[in-house]
């Protein structure tokens, strides 16, 4: 999941950057055109969660750029090993939309064409902004989570149902933190039930790394692995966590004003930063880290106050 992140071993870095086998390549090109030649891979060096890489590929008429995504970490597939079937969902289910999102070209769903579960994308233009000093920066960001949550969702889409992670998991809080009790009560409330919410398409993992750029305009929106059907609230209290992190609590409060106005809601419950900030701690140690510590205490007090 996106946020503060963990440490990664040095034989879970090499497995993100070696090389894709043979067979993978071999089926990627195929899934372009079945007479297509490769011409470079390479990979993306800032991957956590999954190999990914850039694939030219050269077809009889024209060339493509595409992105590769291979889930080479076991202990993701042991626990949810369908990863590359709802991700190839969601991105089904965006095609021709408003969303800016890749297009799927193909996906191996269990590794039978490679090694293992895989979703072949078209690439994206743009980068990321990892700046946050522009004042449109969190309003832009706002302004394209409408878009994502109109998404009609039929009834069978192989899409989960929002469960806040480790919901089930004993949790303490993280061992640098100067609010243990905030953690504390934040860990309380993550086991909570939810407050009343609409019920729609969301990405999950919404955040400025997965965010592509261009002349100061949002040109892409990446990563559509974990999206489900949840509360829209679960995007933007897993934005605000990472513009907290990152710029600060001004920001994610810009950001939440901008989204609010757009919305039209009643208003935002503090619950939905608890449980973005809650989930990390189910996926490791997490590096210490002030503007989470500061936004789990605000979270926490804003909760006590509604």
């Amino acid at each position: 999941m996106a946020g503060p992140e963990r440490k990664m071993t040095q034989f879970e870095r090499a497995q993100l950057l070696r090389r894709p086998p043979s067979p993978a390549l071999d089926w990627a090109v195929r899934s372009v055109d079945p007479h297509a030649r490769l011409v470079t891979v390479r990979p993306i060096t800032a991957a956590t969660s999954s190999a990914m890489h850039r694939l030219i590929v050269d077809t009889p008429s024209t060339r493509v750029r595409c992105l590769l995504r291979r889930f080479v970490r076991i202990d993701w597939l042991e626990r949810e090993p369908d990863v590359a079937r709802r991700e190839a969902a969601a991105l089904t289910l965006l095609e021709g939309t408003a969303v800016k999102a890749p297009g799927l070209i193909a996906v191996d769903a269990n590794g039978s064409h490679g090694d293992v579960p895989a979703v072949l994308m078209t690439r994206m233009k743009g980068r990321t902004d990892s700046s946050g000093r522009s004042r449109v920066f969190a309003t832009r960001l706002a302004e394209e989570l409408p878009r994502i949550h109109a998404i009609k969702v039929p009834d069978d889409a192989a899409l989960p149902r929002y469960r806040p992670y480790g919901v089930d998991e004993p949790l303490t809080p993280p061992v640098w933190t100067k609010h243990p009790e905030a953690w504390e009560r934040a860990i309380e409330i993550h086991r909570s039930p939810p407050p009343p919410h609409r019920v729609c398409f969301i990405h999950r993992e919404y955040e400025p790394g997965n965010v592509l750029w261009a002349g100061g305009h949002v040109c892409g929106i990446v990563d559509w692995v974990s999206a489900s059907v949840g509360a829209a609230e679960v995007d933007v209290g897993h934005c605000r966590m990472n513009l907290a992190s990152r710029f600060g609590l001004r920001v994610a409060d810009r950001f939440l004003n901008r989204w609010h106005a757009l919305s039209r809601g009643s208003g935002y419950h503090p619950y939905w930063d608890v449980v973005a900030a809650v989930g990390l701690l189910t996926d490791g140690p997490i590096s210490p880290d002030d503007g989470l510590d500061q936004f789990v205490a605000h979270a926490v007090d804003r909760f006590g106050a509604v």
